[in-house]
């Protein structure tokens, strides 16, 4: 069996005690499984339902800031903490471009609002496609 490391792969030979002459780190296979297996099986159905509550918490609150009429994009993330964070995009008729962001803590919603000039925000996007 083949073990990687970050700088090179070598052979299994001693039981993946020693590192290869050029690294000292070795990658713990076994351990890499289990860490996935219990990433995966860690949501129970309390914590499902307290995203599902987060979820509709934080697109009431958004409905009642943006204006119904203005073209938006939305999308949910969950923090490494298990806070529930809504990013949302909004262009108005002055090529104003507005970023919403309010997170779920559990206690209370933290919001977040950065208005953007449209010229600004294409500058932004032609600065992260070139990175």
């Amino acid at each position: 069996m083949a073990i990687r490391c970050k700088e090179c792969i070598f052979k299994d030979i001693d039981g993946g005690e020693y590192p290869c002459n050029d690294c000292s780190e070795i990658m713990d296979i076994k351990g890499y499984k289990g860490s996935v297996k219990s990433h995966f099986t860690g949501w129970s159905k309390e914590n499902i339902n307290a995203i599902k509550n987060s979820k509709e918490k934080l697109k009431k609150r958004l409905e009642n800031i943006i204006n119904p009429d203005l073209k938006i994009h939305a999308e949910f993330s969950i923090t490494s903490d298990g806070n529930v964070v809504i990013t949302a995009f909004s262009k108005d008729s002055i090529r104003e471009v507005t970023i919403y962001q309010i997170t779920d803590t559990g206690d209370e919603l933290i919001e977040k609002i950065i208005k953007l000039d449209s010229k600004l925000f294409t500058s932004l996007k032609k600065f992260i496609r070139v990175r």
